[in-house]
């Protein structure tokens, strides 16, 4: 079971950076709701 959890590590880098590039993608469509929000309250 625990073999498949072994991934070369360039691959498990590459996989790291692109779910991190995604998650920034998601916070900054986040924030700008949060801002448009902001926006509409005051």
């Amino acid at each position: 079971m625990i073999e498949r959890f072994f991934i070369n590590k360039e691959d498990s880098l590459l996989l790291i950076i692109d779910v991190q590039e995604k998650l920034a993608e998601v916070m900054s469509v986040k924030e700008k709701v949060v801002r448009n929000i902001c926006h509409l309250i005051e």
